[in-house]
């Protein structure tokens, strides 16, 4: 259960190159918050339950660091997503 109120939260499935990335530190910069960027591969395990330790804990310590855009790219490979216009 999440205890703590989401500000916001924006899903960009997009082809690499297309600027995600750049969106999201300029997005931090303007609103002068922390930037915390990771790839999908860093917060999965093939352990049962480690992705959710390491889940958890990024965003326990995002938390710590409020306020603080969260970007976790190359989500798209986790999920098998094929065909993305």
């Amino acid at each position: 259960m999440i205890s703590n109120k989401i500000s916001g939260l924006s899903l960009h499935i997009r082809p690499t190159g297309t600027g995600k990335t750049l969106l999201a530190k300029a997005l931090a910069t303007e609103a002068s918050a922390n930037f915390i960027s990771m790839t999908g591969s860093t917060l999965t395990s093939k352990w049962f339950g480690d992705a959710e330790k390491l889940t958890k804990a990024l965003f326990s310590f995002a938390s710590k660091l409020a306020p603080v855009i969260v970007f976790v790219d190359e989500v798209i490979f986790n999920f098998h997503i094929e065909n993305i216009p």
